[in-house]
C-alpha cells in the first residue's frame, strides 16, 4: 500500500526530535523525503545526501524535511522521530522504501529493512 505526501508544507516533526543527521545535498532535494547516503565524501567530511530510489534504497539514512534547491546546500536526515502530513499510513504497520523508486509504502521492499511505523493515519515513527 503506497503511502503518499498531499501537501509538502503539511509535512512536520511532531515530537521533539533527536539532531538530525547533518549532510550535504548531492543533488537539488525538491519535497520532504527518505534520503540515502551517496557515495561523494564532501571536503567538509559531511556525508553527501541524495533522495531514495530503488537502486540505492540499502544506504537509507533517515527522511528529509527540508528541500534544499541547490547542490551543496546543507541537508539534516532525521531519525528516531515521528513526522506527520502523510496519506495512506497503516497503524502499527511498518514502513518500508519502495523497491522501485524510493517511496513509503507498507510493502515489505527488495532490502528488506523497515524504515519506520506507522503511529496513526498521517503520523510515521521513523527509526
Amino acid at each position: 500500500m503506497p503511502i503518499t505526501i498531499p501537501d509538502a508544507a503539511k509535512v512536520r516533526v511532531d515530537y521533539d526530535y533527536p539532531p538530525g543527521l547533518p549532510g550535504v545535498a548531492g543533488v537539488a532535494i525538491t519535497a520532504p523525503g527518505p534520503l540515502v547516503v551517496d557515495a561523494a565524501v564532501q571536503p567538509s567530511g559531511l556525508p553527501t545526501f541524495v533522495p531514495a530510489t530503488g537502486a540505492n534504497n540499502g544506504a537509507y539514512i533517515g527522511f528529509g524535511l527540508v528541500p534544499t534547491p541547490n547542490v551543496g546546500d546543507g541537508v539534516g536526515a532525521l531519525r528516531a522521530t515521528i513526522v506527520s502530513g502523510f496519506a495512506g499510513v497503516v497503524p502499527g504497520s511498518l514502513v518500508y522504501l519502495d523497491a522501485a523508486n524510493g517511496s513509503l509504502t507498507h510493502t515489505s521492499s527488495g532490502n528488506g529493512n523497515a524504515i519506520g511505523k506507522g503511529l496513526t493515519a498521517n503520523m510515521i515513527y521513523f527509526f
